[in-house]
């Protein structure tokens, strides 16, 4: 845990590296490109989760936008199992 945090602190102060392709998820977002040294989320990197639906649409339609962000999800998941 301290080695961890150490390489954090010498990552910021030395400057980032170039992103690679690399996932972390949270509550909220799906990160796709992080630092390959501290492992941090590079800016605009990500994916939204908590879209929510147009307010105009029938439950029906939620549901159906739900199902289709959920796909996509996994889709972006999957592209950088490879």
């Amino acid at each position: 845990m301290k080695n961890k945090m150490i390489s954090k602190i010498i990552c910021f102060f030395a400057g980032h590296e170039k992103p690679v392709p690399m996932l972390k998820e949270d509550y909220h977002i799906i990160y796709t490109r992080c630092c390959p040294r501290c492992e941090k989320p590079s800016i605009f990197s990500g994916v939204w989760k908590n879209c929510p639906p147009p307010p105009n649409f029938t439950p029906e339609q939620q549901e159906e936008f739900k199902k289709g962000l959920e796909i996509y999800f996994d889709e972006v998941r999957r592209t950088l199992e490879k």
